[in-house]
This record gives structure tokens, C-alpha cells and sequence, in this order.
């Protein structure tokens, strides 16, 4: 079973850099506007990618892919862990309104901020691979839908799964 360990925004949601641990048993609180409705969103739309009309935005606000993902360089990312490692999946702005999804096996636990900010600037998705790589991260397919991501997430698709499974055992 996949469970999530850890959120983070980067250029998401008016957030430059957050960084949230949602272990076992979180409890969120704080004032009107705080961002307490912005988190358990995105926590949302990592086990239901795809269905921003189920995350109680009205049509009055911005669509979920407008909010969260305002420039090329904004980033959900979270952390989770299977049986065997722990697994980044990055939910990214492909240009207009479009998402695309990758997941990243890491080696080593590395800090959020080191591994998308060149100084102060977050990482366009391509340079981002070129990391990761560096850093010997494995990564999957680019994913174009919430239908492939949440296949993958849940081991729905065996072939899209076994895809993710080959490349984390050589390195692509």
C-alpha cells in the first residue's frame, strides 16, 4: 500500500516553497486563510488526480490546475512510500491548463528545496530531469493524464506499472 508521507508546493498555490509532513496522524489548524482547505486539496488530488470538480472548488475560483499551477516551474510533489522505496510523484504544468505526472525513485532522502531551486529560481521541468538524473533519481514515463498517473499510483495498469518497475531497475 502506498502511503503518503510529505507535500510539498513549490511556486504552487501563491506558496514559493512549503514543505508539509502528513504522517499518520495530522491535525491541521489555524486562522481564516491560513491554507489549511489549499492543503487537504492537494492531498486530494493525489489519490483522485483528475477530479477538481470533487475538491469543492466552486466555479467562482480558479479551476485546480490554474491555482496550483500558475507558472511552468510550479510543482506539487509528494513523497510517498511503497513496499520497496520511497517514490516522488511530481504533478507539473506542461504548458496552458495541461498537467503531466512523474514519478522518481529515490536513493537518498534529499531536501526538496537542493533538488527544484537553482538559487532562488525553481527548475523548469526539463532541467529538473537533468537533476535527477545526475542525482541518480529513476524515473518513470512522462505521464499526460490523471488516468495514466493514478494506474500507476494504484497498480491498476500492469503494464504501465511493470513500464515504472523496469525503468527503477535500469536507469534510463
Amino acid at each position: 500500500m502506498n502511503q503518503l508521507k510529505e507535500v510539498t508546493f513549490i511556486n504552487s498555490a501563491t506558496l514559493p516553497f512549503a514543505q508539509i509532513d502528513v504522517g499518520a496522524n495530522t491535525l491541521f489548524s489555524g486562522g481564516n486563510g491560513a491554507g489549511k482547505t489549499t492543503i487537504l486539496r492537494s492531498i486530494l488530488y493525489f489519490y483522485g488526480a483528475g477530479r477538481s470538480e470533487s475538491l469543492g472548488i466552486s466555479r467562482k475560483k480558479k479551476r485546480f490546475e490554474e491555482y496550483y499551477f500558475a507558472s511552468i516551474n510550479s510543482y506539487l510533489v509528494y513523497r510517498f512510500q511503497n513496499q520497496d522505496s520511497e517514490i516522488l510523484a511530481i504533478v507539473y504544468k506542461a504548458g496552458g491548463l495541461r498537467v503531466k505526472y512523474r514519478f522518481a525513485i529515490e536513493r537518498n532522502k534529499e531536501e526538496m528545496k537542493e533538488l527544484f531551486f537553482d538559487g532562488n529560481s525553481a527548475l523548469e521541468p526539463k532541467d529538473l530531469w537533468t537533476r535527477l538524473l545526475e542525482k541518480e533519481y529513476e524515473l518513470s514515463p512522462v505521464m499526460n493524464s490523471p488516468k495514466e498517473y493514478k494506474s500507476v499510483l494504484y497498480g491498476q495498469d500492469k503494464k504501465a506499472f511493470t513500464i515504472f518497475l523496469f525503468y527503477s531497475k535500469h536507469r534510463i
